[in-house]
């Protein structure tokens, strides 16, 4: 597939579209200030959505601000609109002609405020309250002012898009699909007033199914389709909704028919055995932090098909709408990560209670998204292994995400320590002799003893035992080479030749390991100080990427 022609590349949202757009990204009025109240001047210019951390800010300071302000000018109709935040972090208030019309906390849940504008120039500001607290929703932002083991240097205030779409006086205010292998279609959607909706299904341009809701504000049901085509990676067929309110708002979106199970100690998509070649991706950008432009999404996916990985886990981040509109049409199977908190406290568990809703239906209708992992590591739930509060606590995330979002499989606590009811016994190691891990592997009983081997963690928590779910590698490899800067797991490779043989024989021993239902690779590029990237920061790669693609398929 060629990405670059796929047709809504340049949508702010390509999952769920409107035709009346206008991004608000680019050059704004900005300020460091010492409190949440509108500053009398703002003496910089920053390029949002790229935070003041990064080069492509315009401002590069590394340093904590705690507090920040945001001041831009747009001219507008009079009408209805949406104003999207598709990723802010943390605490933040929009004002709207300097008075304050939202506000919102946390960094990974989008957030949409309607408005109703009279005709000309409009001001908004947006403050922003961030910190080092460790129960915050972080991902990989350090919690400190220097970078440390593999936590990098911290974004603040708004790092992903900024939009408006015109409205009418009703319109959608969400709008979730999925389809099954049965071909059943499962809908969810709210307006702001009660009106009938007309609901159109594509496929590959032909109407497929056509039929009106009547009435009502909420509408929740299934319909069943037939002669329905799956979506795998290996075809990804995609079918289109367009959904309209008469004479008040339209929109597009998505969705595929595919049932991604665990069944027998094997993954199963579509009733066909499911085996994972998936590469880690912390989604970091060179000068860039975690903000990428279109073409770095395109490029990161396309090398990643092109090497011969079929899935991606996303770790410690959620990414660009961009990002998953191209690998729900390349077929590229994703692990959704909820970015950990790093503290087990009340405020933690409201954090994780509020935030992971938001983000399950931010990407509810990307077919490509299998599994959600909730926590990673036992972060922010150190005490996961013998607390059997702390791990009530996680079963119960886990049973919510699962009222949430039925489709897709869940993996409680990805590394070591697991509970019970994960639907994935997901295992890290980090041996570096090939020969070592493939012994210590080899036999699946003995991974699933009352013991540690991978020098972290029992495969689950005191308590909890094996129930004949698949298992997988989730993080393997890390290899690094003498000439980086930054550091790798175990001793670095002392040149390109010895780089090139530790992957050969890392990636043969994992592939002997015949009860593994897939594995995930460390990790896709170098990130700050953790240099253990198939790629460089920059993208350019440590090997000819035919190499790496036949050490990754073994050919």
């Amino acid at each position: 597939m060629n990405i670059n022609k796929l047709p809504y590349l340049n949508y702010p949202n390509p999952r769920l579209r409107r035709k009346n757009y206008q991004i608000l990204n680019g050059i704004w009025d900005f300020a460091f200030i010492e409190k949440m109240e509108i500053p009398e001047s703002f003496d910089k210019k920053i390029k949002v959505p790229f935070t003041y951390e990064t080069e492509y800010s315009l401002i590069n300071q590394q340093e904590l601000h705690e507090y920040i302000a945001y001041r831009r000018k747009f001219k507008v109709d009079k009408a209805n609109y949406l104003l999207h935040f598709e990723g802010v972090d943390y605490q933040t208030k929009v004002f709207i002609d300097r008075k304050e019309v939202y506000s919102h906390c946390g960094a990974y849940s989008p957030f949409v405020i309607p408005l109703s504008l009279d005709d000309g120039e409009h001001e908004f500001v947006v403050l922003v309250h961030d910190t080092y607290n460790k129960w915050q929703m972080r991902g990989k932002q350090r919690t400190r002012g220097e970078n440390y083991e593999c936590w990098y240097t911290q974004f603040t205030g708004i790092f992903q898009d900024v939009y408006l779409e015109k409205v009418g006086n009703n319109y959608f205010e969400k709008v979730l699909f999925s389809g099954d292998k049965n071909g059943l279609v499962t809908f969810d959607i709210d307006l702001k007033e009660k009106a009938d909706v007309r609901i159109s299904i594509f496929q590959k341009e032909t109407l497929v199914d056509e039929f009106v809701l009547q009435g009502q504000k909420h509408y929740s049901g299934t319909r069943q389709e037939k002669n329905i085509e799956l979506y795998s990676h290996e075809n990804p067929c995609l079918y289109d909704v367009k959904l309209e309110i008469e004479k008040e708002d339209e929109v597009e979106t998505y969705f595929g028919f595919r049932t991604i199970e665990n069944k027998d100690g094997k993954l199963f998509i579509n009733d066909k055995p499911l085996y994972l070649r998936m590469i880690l991706n912390q989604g970091y950008y060179f000068k860039k932090g975690v903000t990428p432009e279109k073409d770095d999404v395109i490029l990161d996916l396309s090398l990643i098909e092109k090497i011969g990985f079929n899935g991606i886990r996303i770790h410690q981040k959620q990414e660009v709408n961009l990002f998953y509109y191209i690998a729900d049409n390349l077929g590229i199977y994703l692990w959704s990560e909820i970015p950990s908190c790093y503290e087990y406290s009340e405020n933690m568990k409201e954090e994780v209670e509020n935030e992971i809703p938001q983000i399950i239906e931010k990407n509810f209708n990307s077919p490509s998204i299998i599994t959600y992992v909730i926590f990673n590591e036992s972060w922010g739930i150190p005490e996961i292994n013998t607390n059997e509060e702390c791990q009530a606590f996680v079963n119960k995330i886990g049973a919510e995400v699962k009222k949430y979002d039925s489709t897709r499989l869940v993996i409680l606590n990805d590394g070591w320590f697991q509970l019970t009811g994960t639907d994935i016994l997901s295992l890290h190691e980090y041996e570096q002799n090939p020969t070592a891990l493939a012994n210590e592997y080899i036999d699946q009983e003995n991974v699933l003893k009352d013991k540690i081997i991978n020098h972290y963690g029992k495969a689950f928590a005191s308590g909890n035992k094996y129930q004949g779910q698949p298992i997988i590698l989730s993080e393997f490899g890390g290899a690094s080479l003498k000439t980086s800067d930054g550091w790798g797991y175990g001793e670095k490779m002392q040149n390109i030749s010895d780089y090139k043989k530790q992957l050969e024989n890392i990636f043969a021993a994992v592939r002997k390991l015949d009860y593994l239902s897939g594995y995930c690779y460390t990790q896709l590029t170098d990130v700050e100080q953790e240099t253990n990237g198939l790629f460089y920061a920059d993208r350019q790669a440590k090997l000819p990427l035919e190499e790496m693609r036949k050490i990754i398929l073994g050919e």
